[in-house]
This record gives C-alpha cells, structure tokens and sequence, in this order.
C-alpha cells in the first residue's frame, strides 16, 4: 500500500492522521510500515506515534541488495546539537537513529558503525539555519557516519589496489572493534562492530587494543607505520600512567638524529610523526634509523626503515 499526503496542494492535510489496518484472514499478518518526508527530513515532520519498533527500521538504500550498510553509534557524548551534556547517549553507544534490523524477508543488512552522533563538525554554506555562514555545526545522522566508511573504502583500495569491492568490504568488517557496547557479532544493532580504518590496513594494533581495553595496559612503542617509509612515518605508543616521556630518532652509530617529543603525557595512546629530517630540519640519507622511547626506567627501541 502507498499513500501519498500532498501538502503543496492542500496545506489543511497536516496534524494527526489514523491508519487503521483490517486482517479478516483469520491468521496473523505481520505488516511493515515505513514512512517518509521530503520536506522537512527528520526534524519535526512526518513520524509514527504509536505502534514502532527499533527491531527492523533499517531503510532504503541500505535495504538494496549489494549495498554496504554503516550505522552509528556516539564517540563524544553529544545529545542532540546542544553540545555535551546532560543527555542519555554514551560514549561509545549506538545512536538512537542508528537503522538496526533485518529486511522483512529477513536478510541481515547492517555491516559495520561509524561515528556520526552529533559528533562531527562541518562547515555551514547555507543561510537560514541560525549559523553563519562558513562557521561551522554539528553535523549528525548516518549522513555523518557514511564518509568515515567511504573513506575508510579509498584507504584499504589505495592499500591493496587489486582488491575488489567484496575484499574491501571483508577487510573491513572483520577488522571491526567489539565491545561492552556491541556485544558478542554478529547482530542486527552492530552488524560486525565498530570501524578501525588502521586495522583494515594492516597497522599495528596494540596501542589501539589498550586504547579500548581489549590489552591490559603497559609501556609500549608499536611499530612505525608505514614502514619502510618515504617520505613520513606515524609512530603510535602507549604509557600506562602519567609522566615524563621522550621519543627520540638515533641513526646506526648512535648518533642523536632528532627529539621527536620530550615532554610530559598524560596515561593513554599517543602517536608523533617523524618527517626523515634531522633537528635542524634537512632530510637525511636512505637508510636504518632507531626510534628510542625513555618513560620512567623503561626503554623501547623500533627500528625505522627510511627509502629515499
């Protein structure tokens, strides 16, 4: 059944409308029901009152059947545009306009969530909204959370060019985060968990894992990424407490090269970039470098591979 309400024609078709559907079949007949709104999208328009589910609310074009079906969930704690605060969405919960569900002839669609509750920032190019314009608002919705997936698509092809779209897709739902929060995947909320760009890549993950308390935390400096490298490389560590820390590149003599970061951190994952330049800024030769991190009586040593 389709109907279609026509406000442009006839303004006085706004306000509550009933519904009422009749089963004189004599068996039980489970009806799905969808609605939409193409004027005033999902704020204060079209929207069932009673008698709705979050068991099957995921919508077109997620219900095609090759699509790739992102949902998301909270990585700030936002409630609403309001900023932080005061609200029931958790750091780390699926947000409450996440779709979740299987299709009505029970196809699992949801693959894999993203952020995009409330908790990305973009640019306003329009007027009439109550923000200047080039300032910049949250931005919310799967809307939000579908670049993250997109992106996270170029990174993993740029990664593997010969990959096809089903490896990608592959890639990324099996490197997928679980938690307190998606529980045991596959499920219709989480689809296979949440999305970790670096591990569809094949980055190192163990700064990562203490990050989200899959590892039980300790001083560590994970290996360098990309490595070989040329003409940058990301170093990823992890300190289990506040204090002093430094990271410092040596060359094969033991000769200082540069002091990446000598400073003092706070308990958790931190990264710093080395540029394969020395302290006074020149690029240095081809060739194998030490990544040395000093914090309290323990040292850590990487070695770095640079190819000019």
């Amino acid at each position: 059944m389709n109907i279609y309400v026509d406000y442009d024609s006839n303004p006085s078709l706004t306000g509550t409308w009933e519904l009422h559907v009749i089963n004189a079949s004599g068996v039980s007949i489970e009806v799905i029901s969808n609605v939409s709104d193409d004027v005033t999208s999902w704020a204060g328009g079209a929207e069932f009152l009673n008698y709705y589910t979050s068991d099957r609310n995921v919508t077109w074009p997620a219900t095609a059947d090759r699509a790739f079906v992102n949902g998301s969930y909270s990585t700030r704690g936002f409630e609403g545009y309001g900023g932080v605060g005061g609200g029931t969405i958790s750091v780390g919960e699926i947000s409450a306009f996440s779709g979740r569900g299987a299709r009505i002839d029970g196809r699992h669609l949801l693959d894999i969530v993203s952020p995009g509750n409330y908790d990305v920032y973009s640019t306003m190019s329009s007027v009439g909204s109550g923000y200047p314009v080039g300032s910049y608002r949250q931005f919310s919705g799967t809307s939000a959370a579908g670049p993250h997936v997109a992106a996270a698509c170029a990174l993993v092809q740029q990664k593997y060019p010969f990959a096809t779209m089903k490896d990608v897709a592959l890639l990324l739902t099996s490197s997928a985060a679980t938690d307190e929060w998606t529980g045991s995947v596959y499920n219709d909320t989480w689809g296979y968990g949440k999305l970790r760009i670096l591990h569809a890549v094949g980055v190192p993950t163990a700064v990562d894992d203490m990050a989200r308390g899959a590892a039980p935390p300790r001083v560590l400096l994970d290996q360098n990424h990309p490595n070989p490298f040329n003409p940058s490389t990301w170093i990823p560590f992890y300190l289990p407490s506040d204090g002093l820390v430094s990271v410092k590149i040596y060359g094969v003599r033991g000769e200082l090269v540069k002091t990446l970061r000598e400073t003092r951190l706070a308990r958790g994952a931190h990264s710093v970039r080395w540029n394969g330049d020395d302290r006074d800024g020149r690029s240095v030769s081809s060739g194998i470098y030490f990544c040395v991190l000093k914090f309290g009586d323990e040292v850590q040593t990487r070695k770095l591979v640079l190819i000019r």
